[in-house]
């Protein structure tokens, strides 16, 4: 996964996804997933949700 570097992850990622499976239908939803996002991402009927945040700091 070279020259991904800055980009973000969920494009990188849908790329990544079609690579493997040109036939799979991805939807990028670029939010954060938490209390007041979590109703509209997972009622929007995706097969899977992918998390791709950073772990935080310490």
């Amino acid at each position: 996964m070279d020259g991904q570097s800055g980009r973000q992850k969920t494009e990188a990622m849908a790329e990544r996804a079609l690579a493997i499976h040109p036939g799979c239908d991805v939807r990028i939803m670029p939010k954060f997933f938490n209390e007041s996002s979590a109703t509209e991402i997972l009622e929007a009927g995706f097969d899977a949700v992918i998390d791709a945040s950073d772990p935080g700091v310490s």
